[in-house]
């Protein structure tokens, strides 16, 4: 649903709609017999174009929103948020100045890391400031028992020129579930304890690790694969204490 007006001198037009959802099946009082509408979306805000310049202030409330709409901004480095979202944020838009502020409470959520091939759930809350999407110890599982925490943000320009400034605590949690592929530098499963630095814009992003691996980790390297060609540069074997104390 969806309405607008135009003020008398023609200034801004006004701006109102409602997302809802009709969930399947149960009890309803409405005549239709038809379960009551749940409102995902409700906007409120205004559109004005002064100067050949446009402008746009919405604030906008949510409860239970499909978190999907968020993949645009997430992608390439998180290929699929699904899940909810609930909270109030408010977006404006001045020429080419876009912010977008507020909060949302995350429920349900989980979201895929493409070049992991591993999905986490995320729990609490997040934080939208004007440059960035906060993550204030943000519960972070793999579904598989293994836990941590995420602290840090996504920093942005205008809603563009995404980059990630992050930290990740884990405790004996799988961070990486890649099918075998001789076109990589390395695939495997891999369960691990301890923390990960995570930084750079989404088209080069460093990831600096700190931990243990953990009982179920097995991660192969092709050494006769195309991947691994691009990756003997940064790979060294090293012997353990015990078998260098044999030679």
């Amino acid at each position: 649903q969806a309405r607008s007006s135009l003020n008398p001198d023609n200034s801004a037009m006004q701006l109102s709609a409602v997302v809802q959802r009709r969930p399947a099946g149960g009890d309803s009082s409405s005549a239709s017999g038809l379960p009551e509408p749940q409102q995902l979306l409700g906007v409120e805000g205004s559109f004005s174009r002064r100067e050949g310049k446009d402008s746009l202030d919405l604030d906008m409330n949510l409860s239970g929103l499909p978190a999907w709409v968020l993949n645009p901004l997430l992608q390439p480095v998180f290929d699929s948020l699904d899940g909810g979202l609930s909270g109030e944020l408010q977006l404006l838009i001045n020429g080419s100045k876009a912010e977008l502020t507020g909060y949302a409470d995350l429920s349900r959520n989980r979201i895929h890391v493409d070049f992991l091939d591993q999905s986490f759930r995320l729990g609490r809350r997040i934080t939208l400031l004007p440059d960035r999407i906060r993550f204030d110890s943000v519960s972070v599982s793999d579904g598989l028992n293994g836990t941590g925490w995420v602290t840090g943000s996504l920093k942005h320009r205008n809603l563009d020129e995404f980059s990630i400034d992050m930290k990740v605590d884990a405790q004996n949690m799988q961070v990486l579930n890649t099918p075998p592929s001789y076109r990589d530098a390395f695939f495997g499963t891999g369960r691990a304890t301890g923390s990960a630095k995570i930084s750079g814009n989404f088209n080069l992003v460093d990831i600096d690790v700190v931990a243990s691996t953990e009982r179920g980790t097995r991660i192969e390297l092709p050494l006769d694969g195309e991947g691994t060609r691009s990756a003997s540069e940064f790979i060294d074997f090293a012997s353990s204490s015990a078998d260098s104390s044999q030679d």
